[in-house]
């Protein structure tokens, strides 16, 4: 696979920024994606890594002339199979018994927050790293309904997610708004913390 297709989404990106949106939705709907991956694999991650494995779900922010927030994973990745389900905007997940079931958060949470993003995946069990940017003015301004794929060889045992997000439209969050991400994270999230074998940190502080 060289290009996934992003169709009827092009015209749909450009109204993501504009959405009655929260930080806090919008980063929930990123660490929905990990915990479904990580749920749906459980028993593959655990055979590999052990009993005692543990999915851990990093959220981090970054100051300065080139602010940034990069959320990243060691859930089992995105598989080819899901690439094109994966990218599209309003397509719904195979499995709509999990906790993601519109299939819209990653893309339209990514895009509300951030003009230029990239997701960065590696699937448990496969040989390919997959890379996909996102320039959404250019997708925009050029009608582009296609995006490369880069990929490169990796180890079949490595795996998980990594999204990128620059050029922010909403600012990286601080203050009220960091405390906000924290606690509405760990109420949403409080049974799988509970048991033990989530970890997810936000800006250096594990959520409990």
């Amino acid at each position: 696979m060289e290009k996934v297709t992003i169709r009827p989404g092009v015209g749909m990106l450009s109204l993501f920024p504009a959405m009655n949106y929260k930080a806090w939705f919008a980063l929930g709907e990123m660490v929905d994606n990990s915990i479904q991956s990580y749920l749906t694999h459980k028993a593959e991650l655990r055979k590999l890594h052990g009993n005692d494995f543990k999915l851990k779900i990093d959220i981090a922010f970054s100051q300065g002339s080139d602010p940034r927030i990069v959320v990243e994973d060691n859930a089992a990745g995105i598989y080819e199979r899901d690439i094109s389900r994966a990218f599209t905007p309003a397509a719904p997940p195979y499995d709509k018994t999990g906790i993601s079931q519109f299939g819209i958060g990653m893309k339209s949470s990514a895009t509300w927050y951030s003009n230029f993003y990239v997701i960065s995946s590696q699937a448990l069990g496969e040989t390919v790293r997959r890379t996909v940017t996102f320039d959404i003015e250019k997708i925009i301004q050029e009608e582009i309904e296609e995006l490369e794929i880069v990929s490169e060889p990796k180890d079949p045992s490595t795996h998980g997610t990594r999204i990128v997000m620059s050029q922010l439209h909403q600012g990286v969050p601080v203050g009220a708004t960091l405390g906000k991400i924290r606690s509405y994270l760990t109420s949403i999230y409080r049974e799988f913390l509970k048991a033990g074998d989530i970890v997810i940190t936000v800006g250096d502080e594990v959520l409990r």
